[in-house]
């Protein structure tokens, strides 16, 4: 009884939490894709990283120049496998003008929004569950 209890309630906070991550994210998201400059850009290396349910992913490092002509290199932080871009391949940039080193590649973002998505669905019904349980252990 104990276990589900303490499992009910770690299902309630981690609900609510990936709830107000996922809609935070969107926010940030939408007020950048809102600023940001469009530009060139070229895909330079990727970089591959561990992750906990995939695998491996490859995140690319691109290269590109602000409207002033500053030369940048950013990592985009979205990855995928199998690999979107290769070294070499030309990309549409999406940088921040306020903070130009903040820069995305276009068309990666519905990875992103995917997954903060599956967090807004998902979330809820883990707190609702949770609550349930609770409901349930204390009546």
């Amino acid at each position: 009884m104990a276990m589900l209890t303490v499992f009910s309630i770690f299902a309630v906070v981690v609900g609510i939490g990936a709830t107000f991550n996922a809609v935070k994210s969107l926010r940030q998201r939408r007020v950048f894709n809102s600023r940001a400059v469009r530009v060139s850009g070229v895909v330079v290396d990727l970089k591959w990283q561990h992750t906990s349910g995939a695998g491996r992913v490859a995140m690319p490092i691109f290269n590109y120049y602000t409207r002033e002509g500053h030369p940048m290199q950013a990592t985009e932080t979205v990855g995928t496998n199998p690999p979107r871009f290769r070294p070499g391949h030309p990309v549409v940039v999406l940088y921040d003008p306020h903070e130009p080193y903040r820069a995305h590649l276009e068309g990666m973002s519905w990875v992103a929004t995917g997954v903060q998505v599956m967090s807004m669905v998902l979330g809820p019904l883990f707190a609702v569950a949770g609550l349930v349980a609770l409901a349930v252990i204390l009546l």
